[in-house]
C-alpha cells in the first residue's frame, strides 16, 4: 500500500467543507448486494445567498479489507486507505472512507 497522500486533497477539502455544509441519511441498506440508498442534501452560502440541493443515489459499499484483497489484483500501480481527506489514517472514529489509486 503507498502511504504517499496528495496535498490538493487537504487543500480541496479546507475550500469545499469550509463553506459547504452536508447531511447524509443512509436510512436504507441492502447488506446482501452492499448498497447504500443515500439521499444528500447540500447547503452553501455564497456570501449573500444560502442554496440547497438534494440528491438521492445508490452507493455501492466496500470493506476495507475486501479492497485490499481486490486491489493487488487489478491493473493500479499504487493504492493508499484514508480516515479522511486531509490524509489521516482509517480507524473506528473516521468518519470518511477515502481511496486513492494510482494507475
Amino acid at each position: 500500500m503507498d502511504t504517499k497522500y496528495p496535498p490538493f486533497f487537504a487543500r480541496f477539502y479546507d475550500l469545499i467543507y469550509a463553506k459547504l455544509r452536508s447531511d447524509v441519511d443512509t436510512s436504507h441498506s441492502d447488506l446482501v448486494t452492499q448498497v447504500n440508498h443515500l439521499s444528500m442534501r447540500f447547503e452553501w452560502n455564497d456570501g449573500e445567498n444560502t442554496f440547497f440541493e438534494t440528491w438521492n443515489s445508490e452507493l455501492r459499499f466496500f470493506f476495507r479489507y475486501e479492497l485490499e484483497y481486490l486491489l493487488p489484483q487489478s491493473k493500479f500501480k499504487s493504492y493508499s486507505i484514508f480516515g479522511d481527506y486531509k490524509g489521516n489514517p482509517l480507524s473506528g472514529d473516521s468518519k470518511e472512507f477515502v481511496v486513492i489509486c494510482r494507475k
